[in-house]
């Protein structure tokens, strides 16, 4: 087996980021959200409600401390098996890789427009 073949399972971060950060095609846009569900709708609304807490948040410092946050929500759920890899996988290396290394509020908006999409995309197909 090809161990340098990634499986639709896994998720290329690096891409992702320049796809919610830096480009402006819906197309990439939505295909990356192909790969991404989750498992228990309550962690998610959960999980949206405290990434909205700090939208409006112009503070670099109070930024990354709800980063952070939500950085810990998001593992925690991970191993109690209430959300799907590829939503882990995916948020976490967002936050983590990408927004407490570049917090601002242009960047947290972008975030923020990229969750809504996930969770769009997925009420749109029922799960």
């Amino acid at each position: 087996m090809n161990q340098n073949r990634r499986t639709n399972e896994e998720l290329d971060i690096e891409e992702l980021k320049k796809v919610v950060f830096e480009e402006d095609d819906p197309e990439k846009f939505l295909e990356k959200l192909k790969g991404i569900k989750f498992e228990k709708k309550t962690q998610l609304r959960k999980f949206f409600s405290e990434v909205k807490k700090a939208e409006e948040e112009a503070d670099t410092e109070k930024l990354k401390k709800h980063i952070a946050r939500l950085i810990i929500m998001l593992k925690y759920a991970k191993n109690k098996g209430n959300i799907d890899n590829n939503f882990y996988t995916c948020m976490n290396g967002l936050l983590e890789n990408y927004l407490m290394k570049n917090p601002s509020k242009e960047n947290y908006e972008k975030f923020i427009e990229f969750l809504e999409g996930v969770i769009a995309f997925n009420a749109e197909k029922g799960e």
